[in-house]
């Protein structure tokens, strides 16, 4: 009898299931006080997984789709905020204010918050985003989430504005390249569903998804579904009533 194995962000999946209850209690309390989303559907959802693609709406677009969305599923996460020493670079910055040092509270309050959110993004089975050479495992780790049964939520705003869109950031390119590998195992094509994220109008909305076609050039069909994806979460933004754009990396304005 094959025996079970337990998911790990950042290393092969273990024997062991992990013993988090520190970090499920408090998933169960942000569940507990984040208001539920409503979902605006295009159409209805398959019950074979799929990928969402969407803006990151600061940190409610991450809290929204990991513990108010009714699918299994597991979310990219940037992969330094994964690691320890990785994450103090990270805690560095944020303990900096125009070129000063924070005060010794403010950077032990950072700390702790740095360690906690490490600790519960382990515990929530995130998929690590690299971006570096390594971007190869998220893309296994991606395939074998779907394999599973799981879905795979994509946040995939970069931080360069762009003339061309109002309510998102221009998406990294290349976040959709583990279809290829996830079609060679199983047989089955994959579809992307554009997502927009309203924190203020507390909606999820979900476009029509572009599924991924083998008999097209790798490039080439990496390049429709980048530029699919950006003008539908752009189209889902427009078509919602007047809000706060809470864009990735930028201050919410109106």
């Amino acid at each position: 009898m094959k025996e079970k194995k337990y998911y790990s962000s950042i290393g092969p999946d273990t024997d062991r299931k992990p013993f988090r209850p520190i970090s499920r209690l408090f998933l169960g309390v942000v569940r507990l006080v984040t208001k539920r989303p409503k979902i605006l559907l295009a159409e209805e959802l398959p019950d074979e997984p799929v990928v969402f693609v969407g803006n990151h709406c600061r940190v409610y677009g991450p809290i929204v789709m990991l513990l108010k969305l009714k699918r299994p599923r597991r979310l990219w996460i940037r992969s330094a905020l994964l690691y320890k020493e990785e994450m103090k670079g990270h805690l560095t910055i944020l303990a900096e204010k125009d070129g000063k040092k924070s005060s010794a509270f403010m950077r032990a309050v950072i700390s702790v918050a740095g360690a906690l959110f490490r600790r519960v993004a382990l515990a929530a089975e995130v998929i690590p985003a690299y971006q570096d050479m390594r971007i190869k495992t998220s893309f296994t780790k991606s395939a074998e989430t779907l394999e599973e049964g799981k879905d795979v939520v994509i946040f995939a705003e970069s931080r360069n504005a762009s003339e061309q869109y109002k309510f998102i950031y221009e998406f990294q390119r290349g976040f959709m390249r583990f279809a290829p590998d996830y079609y060679k195992r199983t047989g089955k094509r994959v579809k992307f569903y554009p997502a927009y994220i309203s924190s203020e109008l507390c909606t999820i909305s979900v476009g029509l998804p572009i599924e991924y076609d083998p008999d097209m050039n790798v490039k080439e069909w990496a390049e429709k579904v980048w530029m699919y994806t950006m003008d539908e979460v752009e189209a889902l933004g427009q078509a919602l009533p007047p809000h706060t754009i809470d864009q990735f990396g930028s201050k919410k304005r109106k």
